[in-house]
């Protein structure tokens, strides 16, 4: 019975395909089922019933696997007559004696010659694609898939086939793009994957990132004590961690929201077997404004940045300015987010340490007071804001504190040690700002 795939929700790690088909007897069989379908397979039938239902793994044959391979074959030919040709042109071209010596007949080889000879590049290009073909169709022809053979009984008028796959799924991608200007413009896409056997064709299809519900667990009860703990043993189902990169700017890890799960459609859908498609779920412009920050940890360099009018949602976004991918930095909902758009020309930053004291006293431990200057200089030939972000230690140890004295009338949070100043620059000009902190160990 031929079927045909109709929608397929996608999840992460895994897809629910739904297929419909026209019953053609009492008996039908469906085939090219992936492999991993019969242990979720779900069919049911308009106008009749499902009787039995006897699945069946074998490995599947491609039908496109003999041509792709054909088609390469006839690809390495060519580029073996056009390298036969060539050399044959190449002998008679010669002075001493080849046929290129008669009247005439030089300008006619020359001409074959050239013209073999750019040929050449392009075969060859075609033979290597050819080759990737038929290895792609050959992987999937040995990947096993599965058939269902089902008795029908009544007089059902249409059969609706459902099942999870592990091998398609799809993974989400946030990006920011900017032309240093404007607003930002906000997408969000999918990557869409099928490493299946069975092309996902003009299909309907859900983005999601709840779990399938073919694969959702019931949570294990277990007691919730108070007072001394108790040894329990618990089952639960770890999330997955996420990976932050920060090749942006230097920014703190940041956790992302997992607690609401969303959903996204799209209709006509194309993801061919063995392939991934980048589908682009929504878009949105955000104004923004744009900045100079010097931090002077890491790198001591200062960046161009983009700060975003309103915050956005957590997770890790891949920022663009100007069409060229800069890497991928974690935000959070929190905040109005600030996006680095590479290293500033021609403005510097200077962290230079200070004279150290340190004070030794009986029964009171040891006082250490900490001095240095931070310096930002303008040597563009315009005038610049610029936001300088400073540092101070923060103490874990209730033996130890951190007390800050001078800090040039900076921002300071406590929490963080952060210390922030905004500082506006004529050309050639640069701010100086002076702190001090000490540390006191009570031990």
């Amino acid at each position: 019975m031929q079927t045909k795939i109709q929608s397929v929700a996608f999840y992460r790690g895994c897809a629910s395909v739904t297929r419909t088909g026209k019953p053609d007897g009492a008996t039908v069989v469906i085939e090219n089922l992936p492999a991993d379908a019969v242990e979720t397979l779900d069919i049911t039938a308009a106008g009749g019933s499902v009787v039995s239902c006897k699945t069946e793994r074998r490995a599947s044959a491609s039908e496109k696997t003999a041509a792709l391979k054909a088609a390469w074959d006839a690809a390495e030919q060519a580029v073996e007559r056009n390298a036969m040709e060539m050399e044959f042109y190449r002998q008679n071209l010669k002075v001493d004696g080849g046929m290129a010596a008669l009247d005439g007949a030089f300008d006619f080889f020359n001409q074959r010659f050239t013209r073999i000879l750019a040929e050449k590049t392009a075969l060859r290009a075609a033979a290597d694609t050819a080759k990737k073909q038929y290895e792609t169709a050959a992987k999937q022809a040995a990947d096993r898939t599965a058939t269902a053979t089902v008795q029908l009984s009544g007089k059902p008028t249409a059969l609706t086939v459902r099942y999870v796959t592990h091998t398609a799924g799809w993974n989400m991608q946030r990006e920011v793009h900017t032309d240093g200007k404007g607003d930002l413009c906000c997408r969000l896409k999918a990557i869409a994957y099928n490493n299946g056997g069975e092309d996902f064709a003009d299909v309907s299809a859900m983005f999601s990132t709840a779990e399938a519900d073919a694969f959702a667990v019931l949570p294990t009860f277990s007691p919730d004590y108070i007072g001394r703990p108790v040894h329990a043993r618990v089952m639960t189902r770890a999330a997955a961690p996420m990976m932050l990169a920060n090749d942006v700017c230097e920014c703190e890890p940041i956790e992302a929201e997992t607690d609401v799960d969303v959903t996204y459609t799209l209709d006509a859908v194309t993801v061919r077997a063995g392939d991934t498609a980048t589908l682009l779920l929504k878009e949105e412009t955000v104004p923004a404004t744009y900045e100079y920050v010097a931090p002077t940890y890491g790198t001591q360099k200062a960046f161009f940045a983009a700060r975003a009018a309103r915050p956005l949602e957590s997770g890790v976004v891949r920022v663009y300015y100007n069409g060229r991918a800069l890497g991928e930095t974690a935000i959070s909902s929190d905040e109005n987010p600030l996006f680095g758009l590479g290293v500033a020309d021609r403005i510097t930053v200077k962290r230079e340490q200070g004279k150290q004291f340190t004070e030794q006293k009986l029964l009171k431990g040891e006082r250490t007071e900490y001095r240095y200057t931070v310096t930002v200089r303008n040597d563009r030939a315009e005038t610049v804001a610029v936001h300088v972000v400073d540092r101070v230690p923060v103490s874990t140890d209730k033996s130890i504190t951190v007390e800050v004295g001078e800090h040039s009338g900076a921002k300071y949070d406590a929490e963080t040690g952060r210390l922030d100043w905004e500082t506006t620059l004529r050309p050639g000009a640069k701010s100086v700002f002076a702190v001090s902190y000490t540390v006191k160990n009570n031990n």
